[in-house]
């Protein structure tokens, strides 16, 4: 089985982007990816004004697909979805739903064992691992990995996870398929 490498990156959807990995159709492969913040955040003295957000979200490819055309759609199918041992969760004035009631940038690390993630000694949460990120090159435009559309990207739904089938428009020759950002678990 190909493995493809999380150092062959774009941080964004384009059909400028050449393909570095190649599949046919139907062949299985394994994508090696980073979390959301490209690996940034080791520890907790990492904040997250601490990083560079340019580079957030970036996918490993483009991956292109043998035979693809515009015009076809692309089936992809999650078979397995493998865990680092260890999470990244960030908190930080103005981001989120809750954003406007934090005052200052915090960082956790969640440790991966046994099926959850143990936020403490009392608080563990059950594992449903996911793609944040999935998309194919767009008709026209770049449009960065953060940036969902019709193309796919990050969509950060639950719903792409082991057993889901993806269904993605091609517009480019190859597809231009690229994938990151995994998450353990999502509230």
């Amino acid at each position: 089985m190909k493995i493809f490498a999380k150092d062959k990156v774009v941080f964004n959807f384009s059909k400028a982007n050449q393909p570095v990995y190649f599949v046919e159709p139907g062949e299985t492969f394994w994508v090696e990816t980073d979390d959301c913040y490209s690996g940034q955040i080791k520890t907790e003295t990492v904040l997250r004004p601490d990083i560079d957000i340019s580079i957030m979200d970036c996918s490993v490819g483009p991956i292109a697909v043998s035979g693809a055309e515009p015009g076809d759609v692309l089936c992809v199918e999650v078979l397995a979805i493998q865990l680092a041992e260890q999470g990244v969760m960030v908190t930080s004035p103005g981001l989120g739903v809750l954003g406007e009631k934090i005052t200052e940038a915090h960082t956790k690390i969640i440790p991966i064992k046994n099926g959850f993630a143990e936020f403490n000694e009392k608080i563990r949460l059950p594992l449903t691992p996911m793609i944040g990120v999935l998309g194919v090159a767009p008709a026209e435009g770049s449009v960065h990995c953060a940036v969902p559309g019709d193309h796919g990207s990050n969509m950060d739904t639950k719903l792409i996870k082991v057993g889901s089938k993806v269904y993605l428009p091609v517009f480019v020759s190859g597809a231009n398929l690229a994938l990151g950002d995994l998450h353990a678990c999502m509230g």
